[in-house]
């Protein structure tokens, strides 16, 4: 009797997940996932923000944040179905350095539309002066509106 409880929970319990799933793709979420590394060391950079921004007419309309963990790997997402909506869209890095507490910013642009359904991949190698080891927890800095061309 106690293994057919066991076992109905565990059914329980899959069902359940498995429906989270499905809901987070016919939503068509758009994610961003990779690692961040300290381009002379070639190691990963643990404690990393990493942020994914959508600009429309110079405003930012979406935004996903996460630190990178021991192994430099991040994750950041958007409900919006399709990113091609923005005019830009960014993935920001920013390193509080370990030694000397300045902050090290690295930015790429997505140069293509974002479909919804997808994940895609970035490796970013971050330049860290010789004298820090890596990066310390901080709190993140949205980043302001890019400067649109005229």
């Amino acid at each position: 009797m106690k293994r057919h409880r066991i076992l109905i929970a565990a059914v329980a319990i899959v069902a359940i997940l498995s429906s989270t799933v499905a809901l987070a793709q016919a939503n068509e979420h758009t994610f961003v996932e990779g690692h961040v590394f300290d381009s002379k060391t070639l190691r990963p950079l643990q404690r990393a923000n990493v942020s994914l921004a959508g600009f429309k007419d110079g405003l930012l309309y979406s935004f996903s944040v996460d630190d990178t963990d021991v192994g430099g790997f991040f994750t950041v997402g958007d409900a919006t179905p399709n990113l091609d909506f923005y005019d830009q869209v960014d993935l920001l890095v920013q390193c509080t350095l370990s030694k000397s507490r300045k902050r090290v910013t690295y930015t790429t642009s997505f140069y293509a539309p974002l479909v919804g359904g997808r994940v895609y991949t970035r490796d970013l190698y971050i330049k860290i002066p010789d004298a820090d080891t890596g990066c310390v927890q901080a709190p993140f800095t949205r980043p302001s509106s890019p400067k649109m061309p005229r």
